[in-house]
C-alpha cells in the first residue's frame, strides 16, 4: 500500500530537515517586512483623514501585533477592517451586483480602485514576513512537520514551516551544507498527464507525445496567433485558467483572474467568449469528461476515484469532484516515485523535500551528479509505469522531467 511505504519517506524528511543559510533567510524575512511597511504608507493614503470606528481602535490597542503607532490607524491585515474601508470609506458597496462581503483574493481584483491593487500588492509582499518569522532554526537546518494525510486529495503537506508553499523569494535561503549539493527534480506537466490518461484525448496525448507545451498550444488558441508567437506572459495566464477550469472556478473568479493579468475590466460575457468558452478547443475530450463529473455529480455521485483506485467518499461539490482525479492523480505517480527513490538510493544521499511535483535531495558534492542522473531516470520510469499501470501500450501517456545539481533551492530554473 502506497501510503504504508510512505511513512519511512515521510519520517525520513521529518528526521532530516532542510538545510537553510540563515543570514539569507533573515534578510529575506527583513525584505518582506520593510517591503509591506512601505506598501502600508501607500494603503494609508488611500484612506486619507477617515477616522476609524471606536471597535476597531479598542481591537487595535488589544493586538499584539498591532503597533502602538497604528492602534487609530486601519489594520490592514484585518478583513473586517478592510471590509470597512471598501465599502464605507470608498464607496464600494456592490461587486457583479451583490453586496461587498469580502476583500479576499478572488474579489479584490474585480475593485475598480486603486486601493484594491494596492491591497494585494501588500499581501504579496507581506506573506514571507508573515508566516516564516517566527520560524526556528536549528544548526542551520529547518524541520517541517511533514504530513502525507492531512490535504483531502492525499497531497503531502507541511506545518511548522509550510515547506509546500515557499515564495520564490525565500528559495535562495534553502542551501546544502559545505560538501554537499541540492538535487532538485521535478515532472513536467504531471497533472495534464493524469488527465489525458482519464480523458483519453487523442490530440492531448499526440501532443505530449510530441513533447508540445500543452499550454502553449491552448493559449495559442486563444490568442488567435501561432504557438511560436505566444509569449510566456501569456502562456502563465492560460495556465492559470486553465487550473482554475479543473478546479471548478466559477465565470465571476475567471474574470477577476483574467482582469487581474491583463490589467483590463473585461465583462463576464466578454471573458467567456474570448477566454473560457474557447480555452479547450484543442482537446475536445476534456471538456467533455469536465462537463460528465458535473452531471454525475448532480446524479448523487459523491464519490471519486483516482487512476490507483485510491477512493475519496463524500466529495462536497464539482469542483472538488473535478480537482481529486488530477490533483490525487499527480500525487499517487510522486509518492510512488518517492518510495522507490527512498528504497533505491545510497546511504548518503537524503531526500529533504516533496513540494507538489518536486522532489529535492541532499547529496554529497562528488556524488552530484550521479544523483541527478539516477533521480531523473526514477522518475521518468516509476512515473510512466505508475501513469499508465492499466493503460495499453498504443495509449500510454509519457512522463517527463527535469534535474538539475543547485546550489541553492532557487538556482532551478
Amino acid at each position: 500500500d502506497l501510503e504504508h511505504r510512505m511513512v519511512k519517506v515521510t519520517a525520513h524528511m521529518k528526521a532530516v530537515g532542510m538545510g537553510v543559510d540563515a543570514e539569507v533567510w533573515a534578510q529575506c524575512v527583513e525584505e518582506s517586512r520593510v517591503g509591506a511597511e512601505q506598501r502600508l504608507e501607500e494603503l494609508d493614503a488611500h484612506v486619507g483623514e477617515g477616522e476609524l470606528p471606536e471597535k476597531f481602535v479598542e481591537s487595535n490597542t488589544k493586538n499584539k501585533n498591532v503597533s502602538e503607532e497604528r492602534n487609530s490607524l486601519v489594520n490592514w491585515n484585518s478583513p473586517a477592517q478592510t471590509l470597512w474601508v471598501f465599502k464605507d470609506l470608498l464607496g464600494v458597496e456592490e461587486i457583479d451586483g451583490k453586496p461587498l462581503k469580502s476583500t479576499g483574493k478572488e474579489v479584490l481584483p474585480k475593485i475598480n480602485h486603486p486601493a484594491a491593487a494596492a491591497l494585494l500588492e501588500y499581501r504579496r509582499v507581506l506573506d514571507i514576513y508573515k508566516r516564516f518569522r517566527a520560524t526556528e532554526l536549528v544548526d542551520g537546518r529547518v524541520y517541517g512537520d511533514w504530513s502525507q494525510l492531512k490535504a483531502r486529495t492525499g497531497r503531502m503537506a507541511c506545518s511548522q514551516p509550510p515547506l509546500q508553499g515557499i515564495p520564490d523569494p525565500l528559495r535562495r535561503a534553502f542551501v546544502a551544507p559545505p560538501g554537499y549539493r541540492l538535487v532538485v527534480s521535478d515532472l513536467s506537466q504531471i497533472e495534464v498527464r493524469v488527465l489525458a490518461v482519464i480523458c483519453k484525448d487523442e490530440n492531448l496525448r499526440a501532443d505530449l507525445n510530441g513533447d508540445v507545451d500543452v499550454h502553449r498550444r491552448m493559449a495559442a488558441n486563444v490568442f488567435g496567433k501561432p504557438v511560436s508567437e505566444v509569449s510566456d506572459k501569456e502562456r502563465r495566464m492560460v495556465k492559470q485558467l486553465v487550473f482554475g477550469s479543473w478546479y471548478g472556478m466559477g465565470l465571476a473568479g475567471f474574470t477577476a483572474r483574467v482582469n487581474a493579468m491583463t490589467g483590463r475590466l473585461y465583462t463576464h460575457q466578454e471573458v467567456q467568449d474570448k477566454f473560457r468558452g474557447p480555452l479547450f478547443d484543442p482537446y475536445p475530450k476534456v471538456q467533455a469528461w469536465m462537463d460528465q463529473v458535473g452531471r454525475d455529480f448532480k446524479k448523487n455521485k459523491h464519490v471519486s476515484y483516482t487512476l490507483l483506485g485510491r477512493r475519496r467518499l463524500q466529495v462536497p461539490d464539482v469542483p472538488a469532484a473535478l480537482n481529486t482525479p488530477i490533483q490525487a492523480g499527480a500525487c499517487d505517480v510522486m509518492k510512488a516515485i518517492a518510495t522507490h527513490a527512498y528504497s533505491t538510493r545510497k546511504s548518503s544521499w537524503k531526500i529533504i523535500g516533496l513540494v507538489h511535483d518536486e522532489i529535492l535531495l541532499e547529496v554529497p558534492q562528488e556524488e552530484a551528479e550521479e544523483a541527478r542522473a539516477w533521480i531523473k531516470e526514477t522518475m521518468v520510469r516509476v512515473g510512466s509505469e505508475t501513469l499508465n499501470h492499466t493503460v495499453k501500450e498504443a495509449l500510454r501517456v509519457p512522463v517527463d522531467a527535469s534535474s538539475a545539481v543547485c546550489e541553492t533551492w532557487a538556482d532551478k530554473e
